[in-house]
């Protein structure tokens, strides 16, 4: 498995920190704790990214 932290997310998307913590938090992004900090599956973030895909 691989991992991204939130800061990474957030510079993917172009976004800050604090959004994707919020993500988190509401259960739209699913993460794990290891320890203090979190963790987002590169797998379920890809699959993440396509479920928001505008459909024409």
């Amino acid at each position: 498995m691989e991992f991204y932290t939130t800061r990474q997310i957030a510079k993917i998307l172009d976004l800050k920190t604090i959004t994707i913590r919020r993500w988190i938090d509401k259960g739209i992004l699913p993460a794990y704790r290891f320890g203090t900090e979190l963790r987002i599956d590169k797998t379920e973030f890809e699959k993440f990214v396509k479920e928001r895909r505008i459909k024409p």
